[in-house]
């Protein structure tokens, strides 16, 4: 899906190519303030990694909320009903303001990676799409403790 992707989107070229960013276009209607702090947090496409994941991310905005007091998410949800669900009832919980990004759409995908300064997501795909798109990114992911065991 990434080589689809890639010709789906469009870069915006700046005089440095390593600098090139994608337009936040779909994210003007949210009227995000220049001054605010956006970070895209794609938790992972099935249930159990997001259970695993959101609350780390959670903990992780909760210790951005202070040096970025206008700290704002974009929450990118997974095509599963479940997914959709889980992150639909955590988000009271949530520490900071977010917006939901719906699957879907690769452009609204791109559009809120270019409106973001930077990522949080659980390894996968989604890595190699942040890459692509140019967005600074931290790579996370916890296995299950039974996992965790062997590999120590």
């Amino acid at each position: 899906p990434v080589l689809e992707d890639a010709s789906e989107f469009k870069p915006v070229r700046t005089c440095k190519p390593q600098e090139s960013k994608l337009e936040g276009l779909s994210f003007n209607k949210y009227s995000l303030s220049s001054d605010s702090t956006v970070i895209s947090v794609l938790p992972g496409s099935r249930l159990q990694e997001v259970e695993r994941m959101l609350p780390i991310f959670s903990k992780a905005m909760k210790l951005l909320k202070d040096p970025f007091p206008k700290l704002l998410t974009l929450i990118h949800v997974a095509s599963n009903t479940q997914v959709d669900r889980y992150i639909g009832e955590s988000l009271h919980e949530w520490p900071v303001p977010a917006i939901i990004v719906p699957s879907g759409s690769t452009q609204l995908k791109y559009d809120a990676f270019g409106a973001s300064q930077a990522a949080l997501c659980t390894s996968g795909t989604v890595a190699v799409e942040l890459q692509l798109a140019r967005l600074p990114s931290l790579v996370a992911y916890r296995a299950h403790f039974l996992t965790e065991l062997l590999i120590r």
